[in-house]
């Protein structure tokens, strides 16, 4: 089946899929939202442009739209040896509607969802203001941080900044102060800030986000390299903002993707942006 058809098949079968997986997210006491299937809604009924190139990394990888849109996406550890045909050969996606990608968020395949994330990243690039990574991580100075999704570059720069970080994530084999068994409820008391990075959601971990769940007066903060910065639906999360990695330089960004280069690599032709969340929190 080609890449189009398998991207067809889950368009096909996507509310089936939603269902199934239980991908709902519920604010207090109203109508549960449905993160993914709004992801995908509001991607879906964006202004498009063919993709023009796509590159899957070792620890980041890339798109570009015909149009100049472009964005970056953390690149899952584990499962990459499960990666379908067609995601190993990316070249075979140029020219294709990247709405046609967005249905993969859902996929069982890590390379899979890296696609979808890519797609929506492009189709929502949204805007925020410059942000400064040390201002950026510096606001999370002397707070107890709780990392969902292990990003180590992301986890390095949060560790200067913190008290005390806790990565939850799913590996499987734990790290070291890693705490393996994920569910939002077990978070536990005493977190200043919740930090949401783009794995987290690459592994389907806002299927059961509850703000009854989080830490009181906890700060929920959504920073990754592939966020995609102009989805409406962060404030209905709780979020007070969102932090991303917009391309600059996208020579520089697709040479350090290839290369397997990290996020220091990365910043000097990305930079960071920052949007406050309206109604976050």
């Amino acid at each position: 089946m080609t890449s189009l058809g398998i991207a067809s098949s889950w368009i096909c079968a996507i509310d089936l899929i939603i269902v199934e997986r239980g991908l709902l997210i519920h604010r207090g006491e109203g109508v549960p939202l449905r993160f993914y299937e709004a992801v995908l809604e509001e991607a879906g009924s964006s202004a498009t442009s063919p993709v023009k190139r796509v590159l899957l990394g070792w620890f980041y990888s890339a798109m570009e739209l015909e149009d100049g849109r472009s964005s970056l996406c953390s690149s899952p550890s584990v499962g990459r040896e499960s990666i379908p045909p067609f995601s190993r050969e990316p070249s075979s996606l140029v020219g294709l509607d990247p709405r046609e990608l967005l249905p993969l968020l859902l996929s069982p395949y890590p390379g899979e969802r890296v696609l979808g994330m890519l797609a929506a990243g492009c189709l929502l690039a949204g805007s925020g203001d410059p942000c400064d990574p040390e201002e950026l991580f510096g606001s999370l100075r002397g707070s107890k941080v709780a990392l969902l999704g292990f990003e180590p570059f992301l986890g390095e720069r949060i560790s200067r900044f913190a008290s005390e970080l806790k990565v939850f994530d799913d590996e499987a084999v734990p790290r070291r102060g890693f705490l393996p068994e994920w569910s939002w409820r077990s978070l536990g008391p005493g977190f200043d800030a919740i930090v949401v990075s783009d794995l987290s959601l690459l592994k389907g971990w806002m299927s059961d986000l509850s703000p009854s769940a989080l830490p009181p007066q906890a700060k929920l903060l959504f920073v990754g390299s592939g966020l995609p910065m102009g989805f409406s639906g962060y404030g209905a999360l709780g979020a007070q903002a969102v932090a991303s990695l917009r391309p600059q330089d996208l020579e520089g960004v697709f040479s350090c993707v290839a290369e397997g280069k990290g996020l220091r690599a990365l910043e000097r032709f990305a930079a960071w942006e920052i949007s406050k969340v309206a109604g976050g929190g």
